[in-house]
């Protein structure tokens, strides 16, 4: 994840098609807020951005974010074949 003025860019690669959450934490671990939940993707990359929305619609405060990707391969029903990913930014402030 990169921030980008407004924005956070972001991009991941699945090896396989995938059931894929993407949520956002703040520093203290608490959800801000979901991209994504369980929905299916894709082998290859995943690229979007996030905006700063949180939950609720409004903005998220200037701060640091963790972006959390799990990801489980659609033929496995077997929580071990999950795999988990984090990216930490800086998001708000100046740019």
């Amino acid at each position: 994840a990169e921030a980008k003025g407004k924005a956070v860019a972001f991009s991941f690669r699945l090896t396989e098609e995938s059931l894929a959450t993407l949520r956002i934490l703040d520093a203290s671990g608490k959800p801000v807020a979901t991209l994504f939940d369980g929905d299916r993707q894709s082998a290859g990359e995943i690229r979007g951005t996030w905006d700063g929305s949180g939950e609720n619609g409004g903005r998220v405060p200037p701060g640091e974010y963790v972006f959390e990707v799990r990801a489980r391969a659609t033929y496995s029903a077997k929580s071990i074949d999950e795999a988990r990913a984090t990216a930490r930014v800086h998001f708000g402030g100046r740019s």
